[in-house]
């Protein structure tokens, strides 16, 4: 089937997401059980055209099955992760790799019968391209090497990094290369790392110690990797908060039903004008937000979407979702008392996953600034 409406994307995604609920319905089960079945019901192949063994259903289709399973599970990285895989790295092995080495694992990625992982940020520059320190130097028809890499989505799970590394020290972006490393190559070292908020996502840190690697490893030509990183970013930032935008649906749900049934000075806590003004505005937030994640997932998959516009809409609409994410949790807190404090209680756990929300992908005002950057941009150049 090649979707050629929305509403085709939509059933695709819908259709994935009841496959896939059954592998998010026992935490405790392997992480790989888990993967797989979330990849045997397509969920992986849904941003992917048919031509690169994908369902066609587009970001479209991904961002609507990821909120649906976002409603029903407090495992919110590990969808968190399937944007990452899918959409960071697999949407830079498919639009750039041209090597039968990147195929096959583009392949895979597409698939969902390998974990792949996105390392970008390091400990000195965050996830700021220009100012990355790891070194990729020639050695003979190949490269080596070094540098550290943190707040990687899937660090210990991964079998193949995408990883960003500079290959000529004064080209600014232009001296950036990226490339797909196995897990199993000699000088690449990865470890959990444990952090709050989406636990699912296993973020951690790799190190790379004279680590080789081959020229058909590499991701595009030598220095397109400040495209590849952007393209690879924008495609992410639209999507990855998909999973709790859902939950903010959940959460709204559960919040109105105790305002609605909980009685404080003889009336409903919803009849109070305090609480009540903090319901609709969770109400408002949590449609804006929705709002926001379709109208950049349907940017990704309009083919007309200009480069500089689509990569201000990513970072808009996770800026938007995130605020709206973080708003959220504190009003549903405030409004559940006492007991939103308890260790484990749902309000404890949207709170971590919201702090997490707003620094994964690029933190908010980092993605303001892009945002004024291409404004600035565009204006410049209307000028006559």
């Amino acid at each position: 089937m090649t979707p050629d409406s929305n509403l085709d994307r939509l059933a695709l995604g819908a259709r994935a997401a009841e496959r896939a609920r059954p592998g998010l319905t026992d935490a405790r089960a392997p992480f790989r059980a888990r993967w797989a079945c979330l990849a045997e019901a397509g969920l992986m192949a849904l941003r992917f055209p048919p031509a690169a063994g994908g369902t066609g259903a587009g970001a479209t289709g991904l961002a609507h099955a990821l909120a649906s399973l976002g409603r029903d599970t407090t495992d919110r990285g590990l969808l968190v992760a399937v944007v990452a895989h899918s959409l960071a790295c697999g949407s830079a092995l498919v639009r750039f790799g041209t090597t039968s080495v990147l195929a096959r694992w583009a392949e895979r990625v597409v698939a969902g019968t390998c974990v792949a992982a996105f390392a970008v940020t390091e400990p000195g520059s965050g996830s700021d391209a220009y100012g990355l320190a790891c070194r990729a130097v020639r050695d003979g028809d190949g490269y080596r090497l070094d540098g550290n890499k943190v707040h990687v989505v899937s660090a210990a799970r991964a079998d193949v990094y995408i990883v960003l590394a500079r290959t000529a020290p004064d080209a600014g972006i232009l001296g950036l290369s990226a490339f797909a490393i196995p897990r199993d190559r000699a000088g690449l070292s990865a470890y959990a790392v444990p952090h709050r908020g989406l636990v699912g996502a296993e973020m951690g840190r790799i190190e790379l110690v004279s680590c080789p690697v081959r020229e058909d490893e590499r991701i595009g030509a030598d220095g397109v990797g400040g495209r590849v990183f952007e393209v690879a970013l924008a495609e992410e930032r639209a999507v990855i908060l998909a999973p709790l935008v859902g939950a903010m649906e959940a959460q709204l749900a559960r919040t109105a039903a105790r305002c609605a049934t909980a009685i404080r000075g003889g009336k409903p806590i919803a009849e109070h004008a305090a609480a009540g003004a903090r319901l609709g505005a969770m109400a408002q937030r949590a449609t804006a937000a929705r709002a926001w994640l379709e109208r950049a997932a349907r940017a990704l998959d309009d083919p007309a979407s200009a480069k500089d516009e689509l990569r201000a809409t990513s970072a808009m609409a996770k800026v938007a979702m995130s605020e709206a994410i973080r708003d959220n949790a504190q009003d549903a807190a405030r409004l559940a008392g006492a007991a939103g404090l308890e260790d484990g209680a749902p309000c404890t756990v949207e709170l971590d996953d919201a702090q997490t929300a707003g620094l994964i992908s690029g933190p908010d005002d980092v993605l303001r600034e892009l945002v004024a950057r291409d404004l600035v941009g565009r204006l410049e150049r209307q000028r006559p």
